[in-house]
């Protein structure tokens, strides 16, 4: 368990060194005429569709035309749910991985839930951690000094009142 601990501090420590100023996600300007482009009345029956591929990457984001609730997009279909909308700034987009049918969404939740994968916690999880390792690195105050700490004031308060009279 020291172990642990000590280990998650010397983590600590490093990250501590390498903060950076956070800064906002600028995206690529290719993007932009895109994004932009899915604002006006012509896209109308348009999605803004972003992309994640298998791969590990991001495919720009596209314009992409869609019957009822089905977008067909590299020769696959995928399901469209007005539910699963993100918001990013002005622009309203749908995210798909390759790999599901179904859009990137909150719907699930649930789900995450009964699995454990729930976030919702951590935060209170981890302040109670970091206190506790600042507690574990606060030294214990040595009650025999603060006892002869005291002895003396009080002899020297003594001596003060009885040599002053």
């Amino acid at each position: 368990m020291k172990d642990r601990l000590a280990e998650m501090e010397e983590e600590l420590d490093t990250l501590k060194r390498q903060k950076k100023p956070s800064q906002e996600f600028k995206m690529p300007r290719k993007w932009g005429r895109t994004m932009n482009l899915s604002l006006k009345p012509k896209a109308m029956n348009k999605l803004l569709f972003f992309y994640f591929r298998k791969n590990g990457k991001i495919e720009p984001p596209k314009l992409v035309s869609y019957d009822d609730d089905v977008v067909v997009y590299n020769h696959k279909a995928y399901h469209v749910d007005p539910r699963a909308v993100w918001q990013w700034g002005k622009f309203k987009c749908y995210v798909y991985k390759e790999m599901d049918r179904r859009p990137v969404s909150n719907l699930n939740y649930k789900l995450i839930q009964e699995r454990g994968d729930l976030t919702d916690g951590d935060e209170i999880l981890i302040k109670a951690t970091m206190r506790a390792m600042q507690d574990a690195n606060k030294k214990p105050i040595n009650k025999q000094a603060m006892i002869i700490v005291g002895i003396i004031v009080v002899v020297a308060l003594a001596y003060m009142f009885t040599a002053g009279a």
